[in-house]
């Protein structure tokens, strides 16, 4: 029995050595975060901005800009993952929760496919306004179950941010306050908690060392 639980004791420091070990492909998710939330962010400041008539962006311009944003944020990606190439997580805990982002990605292309049906059947394009309330729902997931395995009080908060987002975006669909959500929301709850894993990388590392 003493052995057993010797061995217990044993497995557990080994799992928490391994979930506190620097990791750089955590660094690497960090990154890839805080690229999208800013990138993604700036580009809903100047979509609420044109929709509210602050600046004219139009035809073009308009969709020169959002393929630029989206051009940017696939060459900074790539960036970061030749970077990392070769590096995995060496740890169980953030592997696991690597797969719920991963699941939460597969989740959007599911949805995505559901509301294209939808658009096309009803004819009624007003269907992508509850599309993005849906894909913070399943951010909120995703984050809460990241709190859960790593029981780090900022990733119950930002979890909270992506369900209080996703009522939000419901409570303000068919008007510019809405795009301002999304653009806010891809700040605090995507740039910022990329911030975060960062610092807590570098951290680890250095302290490592």
């Amino acid at each position: 029995m003493a052995d057993d639980i010797e061995t217990v004791r044993d497995d557990l420091a080994f799992m928490r050595a391994l979930a506190d070990t620097p990791d750089r492909a955590n660094k690497a998710m960090g990154q890839a975060f805080l690229a999208a939330g800013i990138i993604y962010g700036i580009q809903g400041l100047v979509q609420w901005a044109s929709a509210i008539g602050a600046i004219t962006l139009t035809g073009w311009g308009y969709l020169g800009f959002v393929i630029g944003c989206s051009v940017a944020f696939l060459v900074v990606l790539g960036v970061i993952i030749w970077k990392n190439r070769g590096h995995k997580s060496n740890s169980a805990v953030r592997r696991a929760y690597e797969a719920a982002f991963q699941g939460a990605g597969l989740a959007n292309v599911c949805i995505v496919i559901v509301f294209i049906v939808a658009n096309i059947r009803t004819g009624d394009g007003g269907v992508w306004y509850f599309y993005t309330p849906f894909i913070y729902a399943i951010q909120g997931v995703a984050w809460y179950l990241a709190f859960r395995m790593r029981k780090r009080a900022w990733l119950g908060l930002v979890a909270l941010g992506w369900y209080a987002g996703a009522v939000a975006l419901g409570l303000t669909a068919h008007s510019p306050t809405y795009v301002l959500v999304i653009a806010l929301s891809l700040i605090l709850l995507l740039a910022g908690p990329g911030l975060v894993m960062m610092r807590v990388a570098d951290k680890q590392s250095e302290t490592a060392d």
